[in-house]
């Protein structure tokens, strides 16, 4: 009786989860982003958590926090010592400034909730999908909450800490060495939803104004990593039909997010986009003062104040790291190469002429 039960338990299970994928499938058929989440979850089944074979979780939090801070530390020396003198000169915005951020509606709010993924934080007061299932009587006050930080252009103290959890970049790799793990912030959501309505704003000041980074296929509408995969395959197969080789360049910056300098994004917010008055105040508001703690169970580190860099996992980071690397766009332009950005990652490449006429300095 208990085999033949537990065979139609078992079998019921399976159906509904068949049903549920396939309804899910269904949902989202016109959403290439969310079938292919959906797809590698099925292929990809969550692991097990890799952390290095430590016995005290409360020291182990305390020698990554210590790691990933020494490591931006470290970076940043160098970037002092090695700092370049004028290698470019900063373009100036010409156009209408922003000013100040328009307030956010109930009807915005609400539909930023339900676009929102359904995670938690142990930053947040109640669960995620509690907040959704009480949307009727929480957005009211979330809306309120959103407006009084633009209109006080001011982030609260306790929506810019971050709970961030080590995740080893490569399964292959020893998970005893610290460095092999990159660090991934964990925000409340209401921050989050605040940043989303913010970065509404910003982005469509970057659209009316030309502002985007021409060949970054990261973090704009229809622009992804087949795009950026399709325009330099084309351009290097199109010098090969030419019968030209092309030299191809990779370029990968280390620790790129968490060693950006406040000051100079700041700056560069103001002067190359337009960014100023109470949005200027705002930025600035979420980048100073953020905090971080390594969380490992039910173990936590000592906060660190982020002196630089923003939250890998937050949501203006990665728009907000393009804009700080647009002159990057700017000097290789200068210097007649091909280029193509995707979030941090850069491609080089350069048509060559084989000619027997051409010098090697010519090359």
């Amino acid at each position: 009786m208990y085999n033949k039960a537990r065979t139609t338990t078992n079998n019921l299970i399976a159906l509904a989860k068949r049903s549920f994928t396939k309804d899910c499938l269904l949902s989202n058929k016109h959403n290439p982003r969310e079938v292919y989440k959906i797809t590698n979850s099925l292929l990809k089944p969550r692991k097990a958590k890799v952390l290095p074979s430590v016995q005290n979780d409360a020291s182990l939090s305390d020698q990554f926090s210590e790691f990933f801070h020494d490591k931006v530390s470290t970076i940043r020396q160098e970037l002092s010592v090695n700092k370049p003198t004028n290698i470019f000169t900063e373009k100036k915005f010409e156009g209408r400034t922003l000013e100040n951020f328009c307030l956010a509606t109930e009807d915005e709010i609400r539909e930023t909730i339900q676009k929102s993924a359904s995670k938690s934080c142990s930053l947040d007061p109640l669960p995620t999908w509690i907040l959704k299932k009480s949307e009727v009587e929480l957005i009211p006050v979330i809306t309120q909450i959103v407006n009084t930080s633009l209109v006080g252009a001011e982030v609260c103290e306790t929506l810019k800490t971050a709970h961030v959890t080590p995740l080893i970049k490569k399964s292959t790799l020893d998970r005893n060495v610290l460095k092999n793990y990159r660090p991934v912030s964990n925000l409340s959501f209401i921050s989050k939803i605040i940043e989303k309505v913010v970065l509404n704003r910003f982005k469509y000041h970057l659209c009316e104004n030309n502002l985007q980074e021409k060949f970054q296929s990261a973090y704009k509408k229809q622009h992804s990593t087949e795009s950026a995969l399709l325009r330099v395959h084309n351009d290097i197969v199109c010098s090969l039909d030419r019968k030209k080789p092309v030299s191809l360049v990779l370029l990968d910056l280390s620790a790129a997010f968490d060693t950006i300098d406040q000051s100079i994004l700041l700056g560069r917010l103001e002067t190359r986009y337009g960014i100023s008055g109470d949005a200027l105040k705002w930025f600035e508001s979420y980048l100073n003062g953020r905090q971080s703690r390594i969380v490992i169970d039910t173990s936590q580190s000592m906060p660190k104040v982020l002196d630089f860099g923003f939250p890998q996992g937050s949501v203006l980071g990665p728009v907000l790291f393009t804009a700080y690397t647009a002159p990057i766009g700017d000097i290789i332009r200068e210097m007649g190469l091909d280029y193509h950005f995707y979030a941090d990652d850069t491609q080089l490449y350069v048509e060559l002429d084989p000619s027997p006429d051409t010098t090697t300095s010519e090359l």
